[in-house]
């Protein structure tokens, strides 16, 4: 086979790799939540715990594959890595253990964290580090060529067992079979990467940069404090977004499953779409219409779950999805030198990291209600400040009719924000948050004194209710 031939099948190789990792990432997610949540209740804070731990182990994927591809060998890369793919292979298959089940409601937060690493930790970890590290493969096998494409790539894999799951894997077997072939496609993963480490060290071999390769890699500029500031930022965000705007309407709307998937699903195709090509993005459009959603976001919010079902869906998943194509967009338009790429990706997926922390553990530690969508729109607003005044040393270009808009735009809903906090506790007697939600006791007060009552709430569900007057407290 001629040399050009072996580096065209390479890198099938890295695709389908990447591609069947990204796609076993998204189907373990869902297949643990199903194995969980009766045994911590249908809530959202469920879900939004376990994103927090794929999230984290994500970091940590992308942070080994930017370690071992910095300081280590093609061989020794090679070696840790195969070395790791069969230690991941005997903890399956990846059954949860019943003994996690809670015997009562102390720190259920922290058990369904613990459970979710005993259960597929290092296997998550070896499947999160695999884009991030096949990419920085082709960059050394493959000089001269755009690995980001691949990055797109992985994200298509991730929506399609994302949608796939409620569909096709959900109705056709039971959790304990989805387990055994979730676990037996592992393996044929392992095997094809397994073969992609083997087959990179070889040709990295044969292919050894020349001095006047090198000495041009040395040139690149190395990105600034700034802009690596902003790559968090901009990662950050989306993740506070999508994870709030979960809470948020399973608090007004319902707390319906398929509403935790949906926005996920949206923020894979918003990076599937930026990664891609740069025609799927342009700022002015996207900008405007985030500009005027977020008005009708925080429109909504100051009115709870009086307005339509359909109404606060298509509003809050809308809002979201156009932040998310702001902030990936301006993303790839940061991007770095291939040199860099490892370094990119560790920082975005500890944004991503951050903004599950953010959500998950700290949100309803120091808020009383759902403030977290407060702070992300606050967050996309000021960091969207943040980019014009960095414009001008990165140069990314902006429609001259927009710049007088936006800004004012960003500072008005800043306003609007903040005008709601506390609107929880108006017409309340008491607000208090756990991890599984919001409840207030509300006041409903009537014309006839004998009729006003106080009742217990969480969203839109009632849970009781109570008359005010001495005579009927009883009733």
């Amino acid at each position: 086979m001629t040399r050009q031939g072996s580096g065209r099948g390479l890198a099938v190789a890295y695709a389908a790799t990447i591609f069947l990792s990204a796609f076993l990432l998204f189907q373990v997610q869902p297949l643990i939540g199903k194995y969980i949540l009766p045994w911590f209740g249908g809530s959202p804070a469920v879900w939004t715990t376990c994103m927090l731990v794929f999230q984290v182990l994500l970091f940590a994927g992308y942070a080994y594959a930017h370690i071992t591809t910095h300081y280590l060998s093609p061989r020794h890369q090679g070696y840790l890595h195969v070395a790791l793919l069969v230690l991941a292979l005997v903890t399956l298959p990846i059954t949860p253990d019943p003994s996690w089940k809670p015997t009562n409601s102390d720190w259920p937060a922290l058990k369904i964290i613990l459970l979710t690493m005993s259960s597929v930790g290092l296997p998550y970890f070896i499947l999160s580090s695999t884009g991030p590290l096949l990419q920085g493969w082709f960059s050394r096998t493959h000089e001269g060529q755009s690995p980001y494409r691949l990055y797109s790539l992985s994200n298509l894999g991730s929506l399609l067992a994302l949608v796939s799951y409620p569909f096709v894997v959900e109705p056709s077997f039971s959790t304990a079979t989805q387990s055994v072939l979730w676990s037996v496609v592992f393996a044929v993963f392992a095997l094809l990467c397994s073969g992609s480490a083997v087959a990179m060290w070889q040709r990295s071999a044969e292919t050894a940069p020349h001095k006047a390769v090198e000495e041009a890699a040395a040139e690149v500029v190395r990105p600034t404090w700034g802009t690596t500031g902003l790559w968090f930022g901009l990662a950050m965000t989306p993740s506070v977004m999508l994870l709030a705007t979960t809470n948020q309407v399973c608090l007004d709307v319902a707390v319906i499953p398929f509403l935790w998937v949906l926005p996920l699903a949206l923020y894979l195709v918003t990076f599937i779409l930026c990664f891609d090509s740069d025609r799927w993005y342009s700022r002015r459009p996207y900008s405007i219409a985030a500009a005027v959603l977020l008005f009708l976001t925080v429109f909504l919010g100051s009115r709870g779950s009086q307005s339509s079902l359909l109404l606060q869906i298509v509003v809050y998943f809308s809002a979201m999805f156009c932040t998310c194509m702001v902030c990936h967009g301006e993303l790839v338009a940061l991007k770095p030198n291939p040199k860099y790429l490892t370094a990119f990706f560790l920082t975005i997926s500890a944004g991503g990291a951050a903004g599950g922390l953010f959500v998950g553990l700290v949100a309803p530690l120091v808020f009383v209600s759902y403030y977290e969508l407060h702070f992300g729109i606050v967050g996309f607003a000021m960091l969207y400040m943040c980019l014009r005044l960095h414009e001008d040393k990165v140069r990314l270009p902006i429609p001259g009719w927009c710049q007088p808009l936006l800004v004012p735009t960003a500072l008005l809903v800043v306003t609007g924000v903040f005008s709601q906090f506390g609107r929880h506790a108006e017409g309340s007697v008491a607000v208090a948050r756990n991890f599984y939600g919001v409840l207030k006791v509300e006041q409903q007060p009537n014309p006839e004194p004998e009729r006003s009552k106080v009742r217990l709430a969480h969203g839109r569900i009632e849970h009781g209710s109570q008359f005010v007057a001495p005579g009927r407290r009883r009733v």
